[in-house]
């Protein structure tokens, strides 16, 4: 493998986007993602991106089932299971202990926020990405398949052939003269 294979393995195995990857091992950003998409088709590549993966794995302790399951509460989170509604219409978070185990875990902030009138405090809950998390699960599932699509310029071949047509009557032409 060569170098910037070798940079394309490390940084696919942080993200998991092939074309940020590309980009990042310092591969043309004219065409990342198809040079993603035929690196991680190269066998000797590929073979490093999964023992990498696994490699990581391991050394985390954080086993496949695990990633899903984590991948799953964020997916599956939902903030209408944080509040509660009042008797008199009002709306008030429940206390942290009372939501759900699968709403906590997909927590990625929490802020208090002094009221404008100065008369309280408001909480604030930012949750992990619901959509990237489905994204990852999709693709660990198989779910996803990557869609490529490739340009070709085929005037350049078509003048290309040309040139060779006329070059060849003209040597013709001056054979026969």
């Amino acid at each position: 493998m060569t170098e910037k294979q070798r940079k394309f393995v490390d940084e696919y195995c942080k993200t998991l986007n092939a074309t940020d990857a590309a980009i990042k091992a310092g591969y043309s950003k004219r065409s990342p993602m198809e040079r993603g998409y035929e690196l991680r088709q190269k066998p000797s590549v590929k073979k490093a991106i999964e023992k990498r993966l696994n490699k990581l794995s391991e050394k985390a302790e954080i086993a496949q089932e695990r990633i899903i399951e984590e991948l799953a509460c964020v997916a599956t989170a939902n903030m209408v299971d944080a509040v509660r509604m009042n008797p008199d219409g009002s709306i008030e978070y429940k206390p942290l202990d009372e939501w759900p185990d699968n709403l906590r875990r997909a927590v990625h902030e929490i802020q208090m926020i002094q009221l404008s009138d100065g008369n309280g405090l408001s909480m604030k809950v930012k949750l992990i990405d619901k959509t990237k998390a489905l994204t990852a699960l999709a693709k660990i599932k198989g779910m996803m398949v990557e869609k490529h699509q490739h340009q070709v310029d085929l005037n350049v071949d078509l003048v290309h052939h040309l040139k060779q047509v006329e070059d060849y009557v003209k040597y013709e032409r001056e054979a026969k003269a």
